[in-house]
């Protein structure tokens, strides 16, 4: 019998981390999920910390030679979920206790949602993991009338009707905002919602080497595509 829920963690060279987040996803207490985690192209030790866990029956592990965008990725794994909803998850952060439950619960009971999420702890750490600032919760309504000009639904740790993902054409494989162009593309299709009260997800924004995306530019691009989609909507 396929699981209700699936898992969705991708992964690129997250070998310090990674582990952790698997034991967050496996520890969590719905009766019927899987874990569905790509190593994209590492090349750091990745792959041997997600082998570490395949012999957990709710853990499928795939594995691209090659590097590709994370929109890519996550389609990937889009199409090989077998549950009816589907979350999101990073290899690099927290997925806290009860989770999974509790989102499930939420999408259970409405039935005209199809994108639910809870708050954000946000941590901001340095190349270790000593914090930059104060962390703080980043959760609130998604605006569907002002989605173009900020985007507030969270991505990872939500739970959405898979068919529905797949029915947009899942996420847009040219953008380093992946998020947001599913996001994007779901609120023109079905409701999105935070939950109140539930804190289910640690998310950390870390320190990076190398050249920055231009995220303004890139969100931009993405709001153009959506209003030239909508124009045509009856």
């Amino acid at each position: 019998m396929s699981p209700r829920v699936s898992v969705l963690m991708p992964a690129r060279n997250a070998e310090r981390f990674v582990a952790e987040q698997v034991r967050c996803v496996l520890a969590q207490d719905h009766a019927s999920f899987e874990l569905v985690a790509c190593d994209n192209g590492s090349a750091d030790g990745t792959w041997a910390e997600l082998e570490r866990f395949r012999g957990d029956p709710r853990v499928r592990l795939l594995r691209n030679a090659v590097g590709t965008t994370v929109g890519a990725v996550r389609n990937r794994l889009l199409r090989a979920a077998r549950g009816a909803y589907v979350m999101p998850c990073d290899a690099d952060d927290w997925l806290l206790p009860g989770s999974v439950s509790r989102l499930a619960r939420f999408l259970d009971r409405h039935p005209a949602v199809g994108y639910c999420y809870g708050s954000f702890l946000m941590l901001e750490t340095g190349r270790g993991r000593r914090l930059q600032r104060a962390p703080w919760v980043r959760g609130r309504q998604h605006d569907p009338g002002a989605d173009l000009f900020e985007f507030t639904a969270n991505h990872a740790g939500a739970l959405l009707r898979r068919e529905l993902a797949l029915g947009v054409g899942g996420y847009d494989e040219d953008t380093p905002l992946d998020s947001v162009s599913l996001t994007l593309k779901l609120a023109e299709v079905t409701q999105l919602r935070l939950v109140p009260g539930a804190l289910t997800y640690v998310y950390r924004r870390r320190a990076r080497g190398g050249r920055r995306p231009d995220w303004a530019r890139a969100f931009l691009s993405l709001a153009r595509r959506a209003r030239q989609r909508r124009a045509t909507r009856p």
